[in-house]
């Protein structure tokens, strides 16, 4: 049995099935995939239906990508009062009332990545799928902790916590959006934090390896930090060509990459 770690897929679900393939994944061993399932790539569809059909020995964890997915489905279900949703015409009128409000058009926080409008008005899911989803996001949680050969790992997002003077939202706040501070402000004394969120591609932040996992070992708090999101949110993009998806077999810390 061994246990691997995934995160940032953004609807690459080729290159996911491809992984899984690679690491040998089987019904013995265990996945833990750090969040942001949606976005960017082509599939999130296909990802969001694997999601549901998941097997009991795949861990789920929210992303910041995966909770604004759901609120703004939330949104679209707003409108949708006295539509049936099981119709897919239906779930079309809702979503074009929303591009009718003006604040929304362009906005960076409504289907920023147009992810929900590709979903409603050329895949045809209706609002009860939609619905469905946000039901199944709803549910995973921020962090995950695992004993693996006795290392202490904790599997997150974005960045752990541990301080108890600030509030659960400020804690959640920081499972999903953490980036530098992940590191000068989290941790946890005598465990191994593996998140993703920030691309490693990305030139000018303290984590970039040009698309390969980061490392990085805290003697003062006696913390090992892994960043494994390489990118592949951004794969076939003329900015960043070196995104990929990478995993983490927690037994011996090997490094798979697609």
């Amino acid at each position: 049995m061994s246990t691997y770690v995934m995160s940032d897929i953004h609807g690459h679900f080729d290159e996911f099935l491809r992984m899984l393939e690679l690491i040998e994944f089987s019904d013995r061993d265990e996945l833990i995939i750090a969040g942001d399932y949606v976005d960017r790539g082509p599939k999130t569809l296909e990802m969001l239906r694997w999601i549901e059909e998941s097997p009991e020995n795949v861990i789920l964890l929210k992303g910041n990508h995966d909770a604004e997915f759901s609120y703004c489905i939330n949104f679209v279900q707003s409108l949708g009062g006295g539509l049936d949703k099981n119709s897919i015409t239906d779930t079309k009128k809702a979503f074009e009332l929303i591009q009718k409000i003006p604040e929304l058009k362009d906005s960076p926080f409504f289907d920023y990545y147009g992810t929900i409008e590709n979903l409603i008005m050329y895949k045809d899911v209706t609002l009860a799928e939609l619905k469905r989803w946000v039901v199944m996001i709803r549910k995973m949680p921020f962090v995950y902790r695992r004993r693996v050969n006795g290392k202490k790992f904790i599997i997150v997002h974005a960045g752990y916590l541990e301080d108890d003077s600030v509030s659960a939202e400020e804690k959640e706040q920081f499972y999903l959006y953490a980036r530098e501070n992940a590191y000068t402000d989290g941790g946890a004394r005598g465990n191994i934090i593996v998140a993703g969120h920030t691309p490693t591609i990305i030139k000018g932040l303290p984590m970039y390896t040009g698309g390969e996992v980061f490392r990085l070992y805290d003697e003062k708090k006696d913390c090992v930090f892994y960043d494994i999101d390489c990118g592949c949110g951004y794969k076939g993009s003329d900015w960043f060509k070196n995104g990929r998806l990478a995993c983490i077999r927690l037994e011996d810390e090997q490094i798979f990459y697609i």
